[in-house]
């Protein structure tokens, strides 16, 4: 779909909520199923407009990427 001539869009689309899963070290989305399945029952939440991204980042205190340069990475897949 795309916008009028004005770049406003269209007034059919609906808005839909990302929620990004990202563990903290040494952690892993693995381990929240009980907190995904609980969220994903709240009434916000139980929509077919919410898109679940579990985001395995995979950084240890000893890893050599920096979290700045992982979280450039995660921005630059939720923005496409």
């Amino acid at each position: 779909m795309t916008g009028s001539a004005d770049n406003t869009p269209p007034q059919n689309l609906k808005r839909r909520r990302l929620v990004v899963l990202v563990p903290g070290f040494r952690g892993s989305v693995r381990t929240w199923q009980l907190l995904i399945e609980r969220l994903s029952a709240e009434s916000e939440f139980a929509t077919a407009d919410t898109l679940w991204f579990p985001y395995e980042h995979g950084i240890s205190l000893f890893s050599l990427r920096s979290l700045n340069s992982e979280a450039r990475n995660l921005a630059a897949l939720i923005n496409g």
